[in-house]
C-alpha cells in the first residue's frame, strides 16, 4: 500500500486511532498495527534467460520498536515458471530464508545463496509481539549479485599421463587457462573438465605426451 511518510511500503494491516488520551499528543490520528503477523508474496519476475546468481531484497526498515518487531525475507526460484523450488531442481516447493545484513542506519540486504534459474519470487513476512508496535519496509529493490569464483595453480606439475585437479564451488563448468612454464616450450590440452574437476595434460612440439609444470587460471560461478 502507498503510505504518507514513506510512500509504497509493506506494512502490517493496520487501523486509524484516535489520539484522545495521553500527553504525547494532543490532536490528530495516528496508525497502528492490528495483527500480530501478515505476508505480501511477489509476482513471478522473469529474468529473461536463465542465470547464476544470488537474488537479494534491498530495503529501508522502519520498526517502532526493534525489541517486538521482526521482518522474514524469503525467495524460491524456478527455470520454467512451472515447477518453483530451492533444491538443486528447483522443484521441491521449499522457500529460502534470505540472510539480512544491515548495511547503513535503516537500510538493509537480505540475500539468497547462489542459484541457476529464470524466474523468482519474494515473500516478505512480517510479525510483532506487540500489536501497537508499528514495523514497516519501503524503498525496496530487486538485486541479482552475480558471484565469480577464482582458482589457480601456480607451477603446478603435470604427469606424462595427465593430471586431475579437484574443483570445488562452481556450479558451471568454469573458464580454465593452462600455460606452461620453463625452458622447453610446451603446449597443454584439457582432456577433461566439469564443474568439479579439470584434467591437464602436457605435449612436446613432436605431439608426445611428457611431464612438465604449468600456471593454471580458474575462473566462474
Amino acid at each position: 500500500m502507498t503510505h504518507a511518510d514513506y510512500g509504497l511500503s509493506i506494512r502490517l494491516a493496520t487501523a486509524k486511532r484516535w489520539d484522545d488520551v495521553g500527553a504525547k499528543w494532543d490532536t490528530g490520528t495516528w496508525d497502528e498495527p492490528t495483527k500480530y503477523s501478515g505476508s505480501w508474496t511477489s509476482a513471478s519476475m522473469d529474468l529473461g534467460s536463465l542465470k547464476t546468481l544470488q537474488m537479494a531484497l534491498r530495503y529501508t526498515l522502519v520498526e517502532e520498536n526493534p525489541a517486538s518487531t521482526t521482518p522474514t525475507i524469503k525467495g524460491i526460484y524456478s527455470t520454467n515458471g512451472t515447477n518453483w523450488g530451492t533444491n538443486d531442481t528447483l522443484n521441491d516447493g521449499v522457500w529460502e530464508t534470505l540472510s539480512i545484513l544491515n548495511i547503513t542506519e535503516a537500510i538493509y540486504k537480505a540475500t539468497g545463496s547462489l542459484k541457476s534459474f529464470r524466474y523468482f519470487k519474494i515473500k516478505i513476512e512480517l510479525s510483532t509481539t506487540v500489536t501497537t508496535d508499528r514495523i514497516i519496509l519501503h524503498t525496496m529493490t530487486y538485486l541479482g549479485n552475480v558471484i565469480n569464483l577464482f582458482g589457480k595453480e601456480a607451477n603446478k606439475a603435470i604427469a606424462a599421463e595427465g593430471t586431475t585437479i579437484s574443483l570445488s564451488g562452481f556450479t558451471t563448468t568454469p573458464a580454465i587457462t593452462v600455460t606452461p612454464v620453463g625452458a622447453t616450450p610446451l603446449v597443454p590440452l584439457i582432456t577433461a573438465q566439469s564443474a568439479s574437476s579439470v584434467t591437464v595434460k602436457l605435449f612436446n612440439l613432436s605431439g608426445v605426451a611428457v611431464s612438465g609444470n604449468a600456471n593454471i587460471t580458474i575462473i566462474g560461478a
